[in-house]
């Protein structure tokens, strides 16, 4: 993936093929890894390529925290619902992230829909 990343940054071919990688949009799912510290490697691997650490996403396996010797239940659960993205439309990632991100999309429509029955009724009332 770094090798794909720097023939992304690359001007020449930036202008050859008309693309641009804005390291600062998007998100970049890390896979498990062996610890947290190579997780950690990782992530700093990316941002010395210029990616935004904001955008790199660490897998929940290795984002676990420790409390008394016992993993964080709410950290845990915190970082499985953040572990995702959107991919032409569709939700990755854990089910929880999936769960989290269909629930928002499906309150969003909620209050969408009762605005858009009140505009057909003013455009029905107007045009009749």
């Amino acid at each position: 993936m770094r090798h794909i990343i720097g023939l992304l940054q690359d001007p020449v071919l930036q202008v050859r093929f008309g693309y641009v990688l804005n390291p600062a949009k998007g998100a970049y799912l890390l896979g498990k890894c062996a610890s947290a510290e190579e997780a950690q490697q990782h992530i700093d691997d990316l941002t010395n390529l210029g990616l935004s650490a904001d955008i790199i996403r660490m897998h929940p396996d290795n984002a676990l925290a420790m409390v008394d010797g016992e993993v964080d239940e709410a950290h845990r659960l915190d970082a499985q619902s953040k572990y995702g993205a959107k991919v032409l439309g569709s939700y990755v990632g854990t089910p929880a992230y999936i769960s989290t991100q269909l629930t928002a999309y499906v309150n969003e429509l909620r209050l969408l829909l009762p605005r858009q029955r009140t505009m057909r009724n003013i455009i029905h009332k107007h045009t009749s």
